[in-house]
């Protein structure tokens, strides 16, 4: 693998990444509404400016590296092929590169599932550039899952691709991290990342959550722009958009609508609606995509693929069967509504745990709403997960006659352990990676690079 990377003095251009702002009353408030700053980027410093009495951004400081204008983005050939036997039939193919830079001697692994299958580009993202950049800023092991989609190749053939992928990569860099460790004795488990965007960042939402286990091998980091985390997209533009649930309101936090200084659209008006026709990706893309990769409605109910199910039920009924007859589909016109309700996720019951998340989607874009409250859910889960041990401490500080942290302190210790392990950032425009000719997104996926560092280490 051979590629230059030519740092300049300065990018082209600003970046300018929104992180979100607003008003809270209360711990429980801060959590529900992600919030960000505006993030400004010139050459190769970063600097994030709040108002002084502004929330604290969660985003990535330090050196970034820019780009040749005139060499433009680089991309890379693989180091290995592999082509891997998958559960369902077939067999995929995984290609593998290797860091750019030998400094350590068990570099992090970072699965990168593609925008969309290789046999369907349908919206366009040069995934190969992806790869090279994200590669070069994370000094990783880059492995991309070629999952299968498109034609007669329909849902779950990516969700067995991904995971057939998944399990080969946890064996093999296992096996190499055991041999390179061999001298210590202590225990050591393989931390993986996931990264992608739309399919390919649905796919890696999945993954994270129900691949990431205490104390064993697996996700410990995920990475997604624009993710599509609900296929159950707005049939009708209704006052079910900011409908909030019984069980939270018996909670007494309130899940928000949370209101950025974005771009300016009607109160209430969501982005399906408000950003439909967006130069890069559209409303009627989506459909398409959907109705080609699902054979049934009921399909994109499932949670492993549509995610953001994990958190919360769909909120409305699965769409009747063409096959059902009349009679039977005037009796379920006359049935209730379902309302959308929280779920407990990790199960109390389950070695899961929710990994360290960066979620990225532009201003925008039409599926900003759904990206947002996905990030809603996830830090309400670490809420939970956090007062719930926060409680057991406090139980066990009492009987050795330590003073106990009051509620409220404990509520904002949660509410800022979740703000820190699930990022939110908002990027100008539609933000999708490698859709256009420009450096915002390689700054972007520079930024993904030195997280995936951070985190994994």
């Amino acid at each position: 693998m051979s590629f230059r990377l030519e740092p300049v003095p300065s990018f082209r251009g600003l970046l300018l990444v929104r992180t979100r702002s607003r008003k809270r009353t209360s711990p429980a408030h801060a959590l529900l509404s992600p919030r960000c700053t505006w993030t400004c980027s010139v050459g190769l410093n970063r600097i994030a400016a709040r108002s002084s009495s502004g929330p604290r951004a969660w985003t990535s400081r330090g050196s970034c590296r820019g780009y040749s204008a005139a060499a433009g983005p680089p991309t890379a050939a693989p180091d290995e092929d592999v082509k891997l036997a998958c559960r369902s039939n077939g067999e995929i193919s995984l290609n593998i590169f290797k860091p750019p830079v030998g400094e350590h001697p068990t570099p992090p692994v970072i699965l990168y599932l593609p925008t969309v299958a290789p046999a369907d580009q349908v919206f366009g993202a040069r995934d190969d550039e992806i790869v090279a950049a994200l590669s070069a800023a994370s000094n990783a092991t880059i492995v991309r899952v070629n999952y299968r989609l498109g034609g007669d190749l329909q849902y779950p053939i990516p969700v067995h691709d991904v995971l057939a992928g998944y399990d080969y990569v946890k064996n093999r860099f296992a096996i190499d991290t055991c041999v390179a460790r061999a001298a210590r004795p202590k225990k050591t488990h393989l931390r993986m990342g996931v990264c992608g965007q739309l399919v390919g960042g649905s796919l890696a939402a999945m993954l994270a959550l129900t691949e990431s286990r205490l104390g064993e091998d697996g996700i410990a980091a995920a990475a997604v722009n624009s993710p599509v985390v609900d296929w159950v997209f707005p049939e009708h533009v209704s006052s079910e958009h900011n409908t909030t649930t019984a069980e939270t309101q018996a909670s007494g936090h309130t899940i928000q609508k949370a209101s950025p200084r974005r771009r300016k659209r009607k109160a209430g008006r969501p982005s399906w609606d408000m950003f439909g026709h967006a130069a890069g990706l559209t409303t009627k893309q989506l459909e398409l995509a959907r109705s080609a990769y699902f054979r049934k409605p009921e399909n994109y109910f499932d949670p492993f693929a549509t995610p953001i199910h994990y958190l919360r039920s769909a909120g409305v009924n699965v769409p009747a069967d063409r096959t059902v007859e009349p009679d039977e589909l005037a009796a379920l016109d006359g049935a209730p509504k379902p309302r959308k309700s929280l779920r407990k996720f990790p199960p109390s019951n389950s070695s899961l745990v929710l990994p360290h998340v960066r979620l990225s989607v532009g201003d925008a874009n039409p599926l900003l709403d759904q990206n947002e409250e996905f990030v809603k859910l996830l830090r309400r889960s670490v809420v939970r997960t956090a007062q719930s041990r926060a409680t057991t401490q406090a139980m066990l500080d009492r009987f050795d006659d330590i003073a106990a942290a009051t509620e409220a302190e404990r509520l904002q210790m949660a509410v800022e352990t979740a703000e820190e392990k699930v990022e939110y950032h908002i990027l100008r425009g539609v933000g999708l990676w490698a859709t256009a000719r420009d450096g915002e997104w390689l700054e972007e996926v520079w930024n993904v690079g030195r997280w995936f560092r951070k985190i994994l280490g």
